[in-house]
């Protein structure tokens, strides 16, 4: 299952190893599998509008999280679609992303 997420606060020079860990760690855990079946496919620059229209930097990451079976992509579709902004911002911060 492919998806993008943005994420406000980073550049594609502050979005590195470290924090690429934490991201997959926190998409695993709400996916409910390994990190090694999250993959980032690519982290592109954005920008993500803030009150009174002030732009800030972001990143939108595109990743992959393998499934391995149908009943199983199910599930995983299931967590991902399902998942709130505060949840997802919870998770991440737990994984290390501030």
């Amino acid at each position: 299952m492919s998806q993008t997420l943005s994420l406000g606060g980073y550049t594609v020079a502050t979005f590195g190893d470290t924090e690429q860990l934490a991201f997959k760690t926190g998409v695993a855990t709400i996916a409910s599998t390994t990190v090694e079946d999250v993959t980032i496919t690519s982290v592109a620059a954005g920008t993500t509008a803030r009150r009174r229209h002030l732009l800030a930097d972001s990143v939108t990451v595109a990743y992959v999280v393998a499934t391995g079976d149908t009943s199983n992509s199910d599930n995983v579709a299931t967590a991902l679609n399902a998942i709130t902004p505060a949840k997802l911002t919870t998770e991440l911060k737990a994984a290390g992303l501030t």
